[in-house]
Parts: C-alpha cells; structure tokens; sequence
C-alpha cells in the first residue's frame, strides 16, 4: 500500500537523525562549500581510512596483539557522538553548513595532533612495474578475495543499518522519528563496545570463531528485523546485528595482512573494497529495488 504524506514525512526526519545523513535535514546543504558536500566528504574518509588501516596493521603486528577492533571502535565512537550532534542540531535549527565546518575544524585539529606521531614510511613502496606486477597478482590470490568477500558482506551490513535503519524503523515498524534515530544510535553504540571489547575476545577464541559468531549474530539481527512485526523485537534485533557486524571489518583487515607479503598492498586492497561495500552497496541495492514501494522509499531518501 502506497504510504500517506505524513507518513513519508516522518520517515525523512527520521534519517535526519542517524545514518550518513544524519543532521541533514536541519538546514540547506546546497549553499555549502563544494568541499564540504557529501562525495569529497567520502572520498576523504576512503583515503584517510585506508591509510589507517595500513598503519593500523603495522602496528598490529609491531605489538603482537589486536589492535584494530579498538580502533575501529574510535569510529564508532565518532559515530555515536555524530548521531548525537545530527539529532540536537536538528532540534535546535542549526544550519548545516556551520555543523560541518566546526567538525572540519575538530578533525584537522586531531590531524595536527596525531599525524606527526606516525612513523614515515608505513605502508610506502616502490613505483616500478614490479610492484604493479605484484599488486596485480593480488586480485588472483584465493585467500585474499575470500578475505574480501568477508569484507564486502559484513561492511555491506554495516552500511545498510547506517543509511537505512531510522528508515526502517519509522516505515517498517510504525516507530516514532525520534525513537527511530534512537533505535540507530543504539546500533553504533553496540558496535563500540563490541570492537572496544573486541580485543580480549579474539586473543582468547581466535579470529575465525569470532568472525563465525559475528556473522551468525548479524545475520539473525537482521533475519529478526526484516521479518519480525514487533518493534520491541526489532529494536532488540538492532543490538544483536550492531555487535555481529562489530568486529568484521577489523578482523578482516588483520587476516588480510596476515595471509601473505606485500602487507600493506593486502590490506589497503582489502580496505578499498570494505569502503566500496560500506559507501556505495547501500544505495546500489536501493536502486536495484524491484517494488514500487522500495523505489518509492529510496527516490525520497536521496537527494
């Protein structure tokens, strides 16, 4: 059934609140500089990303423990933080453009702060044909793409909730606006603390039973939330596909530097395409909806 006006309305200002779009509803983002506007703002975060990852591998196998859960969970962390700023600039009226500008100024800030203590030269290599030769060879290598389809599925979860979860709440479950963007940050919320604790967890199990629980978590999270009617149990479906998909991406990364040389080629391969499943796998397979109610709903939620 084609859903009434307010109905769609209110699904809207639910995206304001959570996801990738969060605050973006509560002001005009088309006066925005061009370099604050949303594909340079996802660009940047796919390069800056993967060099972390890189340096996060490194020093990773410097320190001979995990490290990359609570790293990602800083992420997550910023995440829950965001959600919460959309949401309270939302109510308030504050416009878009002064939002980015002041968390611009906060993240070159934190640049300026954490960059000179990195090591030069992690993750550099030569640009000869030989070092092309090798990193075409690792398009080829078994362990590798089944490390990327690890990836590609648990960050295509990960983005999915991000941008379509308020969504869902609000259209699929009849929740309030409010309480669907509640329901997501509650959703980054898990994922922190499950890559925040994450670390113990994987020195004890190891990372294969941990990626085979995670994956059996997020898929019953999300099994209970598409096919359940009751928000009580969505909201607590929620919880269980936050922390399932919590320690995917991170753990990948490190059994991708593990699984043979060239370890920062692996793992900024393996990043590219965690980001390509996380950024751009959501809003493909909205475009590829074959019902008129799933191509209604994904023509409103993107400009």
């Amino acid at each position: 059934p084609v859903r009434d006006p307010p109905r769609r309305h209110r699904g809207h200002d639910a995206r304001a609140g959570g996801g990738r779009g969060r605050g973006a509803r509560h002001g005009d983002v088309r006066g925005a500089p061009r370099g604050l506007r949303p594909p340079a703002h996802r660009r940047g975060v796919g390069l800056s990303e993967v060099a972390s990852n890189v340096a996060g591998v490194h020093v990773e196998r410097q320190l001979r423990r995990p490290v990359l859960p609570a790293m990602h969970g800083c992420y997550s962390l910023g995440t829950v933080v965001g959600a919460g700023l959309g949401v309270a600039g939302a109510a308030v009226g504050f416009p878009v453009p002064w939002h980015l500008a002041l968390v611009l100024l906060l993240v070159l800030a934190l640049f300026a702060y954490a960059i000179p203590g990195l090591r030069p030269g992690i993750g550099a290599s030569r640009a000869d044909d030989a070092g092309a030769a090798r990193e075409r060879r690792l398009y080829l290598d078994p362990r590798l793409l089944l490390i990327g389809g690890v990836v590609f599925g648990m960050t295509l979860a990960e983005g999915a909730a991000t941008d379509w979860l308020p969504l869902l709440m609000v259209d699929g479950h009849d929740m309030p606006a409010g309480l669907g963007s509640l329901v997501y940050t509650g959703f980054a919320a898990t994922m922190a603390a499950g890559r925040f604790a994450g670390g113990p967890v994987v020195t004890r199990f190891g990372r294969a039973k941990v990626l085979g629980a995670g994956a059996l978590l997020t898929a019953v999270g999300i099994a209970l939330v598409s096919f359940v009617d009751n928000p009580a149990t969505a909201g607590c479906a929620v919880l269980l596909w936050g922390l399932g998909t919590s320690l995917g991406f991170p753990l990948a990364l490190s059994a991708a530097g593990a699984s043979g040389p060239d370890t920062a080629a692996r793992v900024a391969l393996t990043s590219r395409i965690g980001y390509v499943a996380l950024l751009a796998g959501p809003r493909a397979s909205a475009s590829s909806a074959t019902t008129r109610a799933c191509e209604r709903r994904c023509s409103r939620s993107w400009p």
